[in-house]
């Protein structure tokens, strides 16, 4: 069986609608995944986040770096997110047009939360707390509108892209 982060990434790329203004690409994931995590091993990367949209809005475009994250609670802990990815995420943020974000769904609550980068952040620097609680996403992301399947879950991806 598949673990919940791969399975949740898997239903927000199968919720993306068919358009030519969306270009979504999934980025390999790196020997360290394959090898229960350990970082040790020789020759692998670590990849800037899980994947990158390109959205090509009606008025502006963006191009989104997307790390996913599915936890049970009622936080993340900041441990899930690599120190490379925070710092090169932060970086890229520095460019015009681009969005890095953390997309987290809770699976407790069924809801989901893309959080921009520099949120993180503030958070961070604002907080001595080890995670990030929900009302922090509720107040600070935006929320990625989720349907339940029978067993799975959808996210209303586009309404989310044209709120930018």
């Amino acid at each position: 069986m598949k673990n919940l982060g791969k399975q949740f990434e898997q239903a927000f790329r199968k919720s993306i609608p068919i358009s030519d203004k969306i270009y979504y690409y999934r980025l390999k994931d790196t020997a360290t995944s394959y090898y229960g995590g350990n970082d040790n091993l020789r020759f692998s990367q670590n990849n800037i986040a899980d994947s990158i949209m390109f959205y090509n809005g009606n008025f502006l475009s963006y191009l989104f770096i997307l790390e996913f994250k599915s936890h049970k609670g009622k936080s993340l802990p900041l441990n899930c997110i690599r120190d490379n990815q925070l710092k090169e995420m932060t970086e890229a943020s520095k460019k015009t047009g681009v969005r890095p974000m953390l997309v987290v769904f809770f699976s407790d609550a069924e809801k989901c939360y893309a959080l921009d980068i520099e949120d993180v952040n503030n958070f961070i620097k604002s907080c001595d707390r080890k995670s990030i609680p929900i009302e922090y996403f509720e107040n600070n992301a935006k929320e990625i509108v989720t349907f339940k399947l029978r067993t799975n879950y959808r996210y209303n991806i586009e309404k989310w892209l044209e709120e930018y």
